[in-house]
């Protein structure tokens, strides 16, 4: 694996875990950016916060952290088995690539 990747680790599976956290929590943040305290405090009126606020409440943004992660746990699985103890052959990669595919779909 480190060959294609010219020698660096591939950490798509921490991101992948950060991802899905925050889908967990996405009703706090929309009743954190919709509370009066954020209302009231100064970060919700600087460019970062109301970009950020913006962010939480679009429903398209949401839609598309989903997509990822729908392709990001295909990559994960795949990444797994090419790079785990046990060799798996080529076959059973594009077996398993097939399903996953049609699973995003």
């Amino acid at each position: 694996m480190k060959r294609y990747t010219q020698g660096r680790e591939l950490l798509f599976a921490t991101s992948f875990i950060a991802l899905k956290s925050i889908v967990r929590s996405k009703q706090v943040l929309k009743e954190m950016v919709t509370s009066s305290k954020w209302r009231r405090s100064t970060y919700a009126r600087k460019p970062d916060g109301l970009d950020m606020m913006e962010v939480i409440n679009s429903s398209q943004f949401w839609k598309k952290v989903v997509d990822v992660l729908k392709i990001q746990k295909l990559l994960v699985k795949v990444l797994r088995m090419c790079d785990g103890d046990e060799k798996s052959t080529m076959g059973f990669i594009y077996e398993a690539m097939d399903r996953e595919k049609l699973d995003i779909s």
